[in-house]
Parts: C-alpha cells; structure tokens; sequence
C-alpha cells in the first residue's frame, strides 16, 4: 500500500515498449492482481518521486483476509475500481477521438493532484507531477506525436500551458465540456 508518494504502473513490451497503464497515488494498493492472480507479477511499479510503501507479507495477508469482513470488501472495491478503470481505457480508446481522451485524463490527475474538487480549483492549476508526452500518450493509448500536437493546439488556444513538463490547466470548464464532464 503506498503510505506517501507516487507510482507509475507500466508494463513493457518484448522489443521494449513501456506501456503506462495509471498512477498511483497514497492510499492505494499495489500487487493485488499478482497475488490473486498466482503470479509474480503483472506490471511494474516506478516510484516517481520520495515514497513510502507498507508491506505485507503473502501469508499475513491470507490470513488478514480471513479476518474482519471489512478488509475483504475493501480489496474487493481496490479490485473493482481497478477493473472499471481498465474498462473505461478500453471504451475511451475505442469510441472517443483524442482530444476528448486526454482532456479527461488531464482532469483526472488533476483531481488526483489537488486537495479541492475541481469546481474549487483555481486558474491556473498546476498539475504537479511531471509526466512526458510519451507518458500522456500511454494514458490516453496514442502517440506522443499525437499528444504534442494536441498540447500545442490547446496552448495556441489558452486551454493550458506547459512548464518544466508540466501541464497548467487555464480553463478548467472548457476541457470539463470537451471531456463532456460537468464541473459542479
């Protein structure tokens, strides 16, 4: 479980590819699937920046699981949450064009990033944590050539700014109705 910190999860293809599936933030658990799943592991976890992890061990958490009935649904909903963000990747990939995929995204670790609900959020926001182009494209399932493009269109437009690879969002309504999400 990361107590403190940031992950990336990626994996990485034969020829090399890394692959970047989320991050994780605290509060959130890594190496669920490979312990139900019997395997060692099924990606790889990259610490962004300073970070501390709670560890248990494979036996101690069997028997944590036969314990309080609380523990078992609260991975259940880890789980189910994980498997909803996998198939929202899969629909988004498939059914919404590009900018549409990373704006949402950008709102995603933007409330992922700040303390308050994105209607809070004052412009300009600053999404604190450096990800590259190539990086944005994994989230998003295209190119980085794509998402510079895409940047830069949004730039000449005022939506954000980049500083030190990192996004500033300017108008937080406008990539709200372009992700088709209602800032409340």
């Amino acid at each position: 479980m990361v107590a403190s910190g940031q992950f990336k999860v990626i994996s990485t293809s034969v020829e090399g590819d890394d692959l970047m599936f989320c991050l994780l933030e605290t509060g959130e658990v890594i190496g669920e699937v490979g312990l139900f799943a019997g395997r060692k592991r099924t990606a790889t976890v990259i610490a962004m920046k300073s970070s501390v992890c709670i560890v248990i061990d494979h036996r101690e958490f069997k028997e944590l699981l036969r314990s309080p009935p609380e523990v078992s649904f609260e991975l259940l909903t880890v789980l189910a949450r994980r498997l909803a963000r996998v198939s929202e990747f899969v629909e988004d990939t498939h059914f919404l064009n590009l900018p549409v995929r990373l704006a949402k995204k950008l709102l995603d670790v933007a409330k992922l990033r700040g303390d308050a609900e994105l209607a809070d959020v004052k412009e300009p926001f600053l999404i604190d944590v450096k990800l590259s182009q190539e990086e944005w494209g994994d989230l998003v399932g295209t190119t980085r050539e794509s998402v510079n493009k895409q940047f830069r269109t949004w730039v000449g437009e005022g939506l954000i700014s980049l500083e030190k690879g990192k996004v500033v969002i300017h108008q937080v309504d406008e990539l709200a109705k372009l992700a088709n999400c209602v800032v409340i």
